[in-house]
């Protein structure tokens, strides 16, 4: 099942004798908390709607899981920093190019620099 990692909303990784577990929680509708940087969820109509809530994986290999696990965290750290930098930039006013003046540079002769 494809799904964006901006509804990942926690993964965690614990091992378990001989078998490590990957468990993914994902944000579904309806449940409380902050949800901020959450994508919205379509309108379902009727009793037909389905979302997944958590999915967990077991595995013998413990180092593929470590991999995978920090994979996920990297991406979610990547998707979070890419959306914050596209809400500060809709915040920027567009300014005109700086006009550079030509000749003699004005001077502070009283300023000094510490």
């Amino acid at each position: 099942v494809p799904f964006h990692i901006s509804t990942v909303k926690n993964v965690s990784q614990h091992k378990e004798s001989e078998y490590t577990y990957l468990r993914i929680n994902f944000h579904v509708p309806g449940t409380t908390g902050t949800q901020s940087n959450v994508t919205t969820f379509p309108e379902l109509n009727g009793n037909n709607a389905a979302f997944l809530k958590e999915v967990t994986f077991r595995s013998g290999d413990s180092e593929n899981f470590k991999n995978l696990f920090r994979q996920i965290k990297e991406l979610i750290k990547r998707v979070k920093s890419k959306d914050q930098e596209a809400k500060e930039k809709e915040d920027l006013v567009v300014q005109e190019n700086l006009i550079l003046i030509k000749g003699k540079k004005p001077v502070l002769p009283d300023v000094t620099i510490r």
